[in-house]
């Protein structure tokens, strides 16, 4: 399966370099982890279930290496921001 995700919404990023956002595969893969929670605590109603089918998907220290892959790939074609939508903290 390959799904092929867009941002539609303002992201909130950051690094080592406060100059230039990044966006990493872990921030990726904790976001789908986050969702995944959420939508398989209505299924399996128990907090062990959900962790044990969680582990299986993306991996622990008890499993092992997690069964899903995700690759970052640049953007096709960017959109400027504009300097006054922008804002620093």
């Amino acid at each position: 399966m390959k799904p092929d995700f867009s941002i539609v919404t303002p992201l909130f990023m950051g690094g080592a370099d406060p100059q230039s956002a990044e966006l990493r595969v872990s921030g990726m893969k904790g976001m789908l982890r986050f969702w995944w929670r959420a939508l398989a605590w209505s299924r399996l109603k128990s907090v062990d279930q959900v962790r044990s089918e969680e582990a299986k998907i993306f991996g622990s220290t008890e499993e092992g290496q997690s069964s899903v892959k995700i690759r970052l790939l640049p953007p096709k074609k960017t959109v400027p921001i504009k300097k006054e939508k922008c804002f620093e903290l």
